[in-house]
């Protein structure tokens, strides 16, 4: 493919990506079904090989298009319950009686 196609599908990609302020980690088929017209995968496969890099390429083209998703919060560390230790004291010996 010749770099004034691949400039055209990505010029056409960030005009997606701005009009409908998609996110920088939306899949292809999420893509597809929110643009009206969106860029055929035939394309994208010549042009680009695959999705994941039509996403790098976009990102590097125009930072402020696709935004980054935001960091998720680290988990609380697990306490553990405090369970009382048995005793280490041999049980009485049981006596016969007679």
């Amino acid at each position: 493919m010749s770099v004034r196609q691949r400039k055209e599908i990505l010029d056409r990609l960030v005009a997606d990506f701005q009009e409908y302020n998609l996110p920088q980690y939306i899949t292809y088929s999420g893509y597809s079904a929110l643009v009206v017209n969106p860029v055929l995968p035939r394309a994208i496969r010549k042009t680009y090989g695959n999705w994941t890099r039509v996403l790098t390429a976009v990102q590097l083209a125009r930072p402020k298009v696709a935004p980054k998703p935001e960091p998720k919060p680290e988990p609380k560390p697990v306490v553990m319950p405090k369970v009382a230790k048995p005793s280490t004291k041999p049980a009485p010996a049981v006596s016969k009686s007679k």
